[in-house]
């Protein structure tokens, strides 16, 4: 199979002739490469990381399966955001894993970093809770 072959968003099998179809979680590893150009080295941390950021979605957002009923296919559009952000921290140069701002100056030789937690990895971004349902008011009533 060629590379321009693997590269194609419809081919769900790997060179190790591994069918990467089947859902790792919310996603499948078709639907991370639609938003992410995954290399063949990382496929099998990706499948992990997608197990790992559907567990995480469905403990940070109970309400998850309203979402997705409400909007069909926004587990799987977060839960390959919240991966492909992975890839894109460790492929960034010099940028510490985590960091969510950077400042250089030139004279001075001062450097800094702003993190939203301290280290990086898979993580929901308030939006992306936001549409999960996280922090919605509901009104409830009881009877006496």
């Amino acid at each position: 199979m060629s590379d321009e072959d693997y590269l194609d968003e419809t081919d769900t099998t790997a060179p190790d002739g591994e069918d990467y179809s089947e859902p790792h979680g919310f996603a499948t590893l078709g639907d991370l490469r639609l938003v992410y150009a995954l290399e063949r080295s990382e496929e099998k941390k990706a499948a992990k990381l997608l197990e790992q950021a559907t567990r995480i979605i469905a403990l940070s957002a109970p309400r998850h399966l309203d979402a997705e009923d409400a909007e069909p296919g926004i587990l799987s559009d977060i839960a390959c955001a919240m991966v492909a952000r992975v890839f894109v921290q460790e492929h960034a140069m010099d940028i510490p894993d985590g960091a969510t701002s950077a400042t250089t100056s030139v004279d001075g030789f001062s450097q800094s970093y702003g993190f939203s937690q301290p280290i990086g990895g898979l993580r929901l971004l308030p939006r992306e809770l936001k549409l999960l349902g996280v922090g919605k008011q509901r009104a409830h009533h009881v009877l006496l």
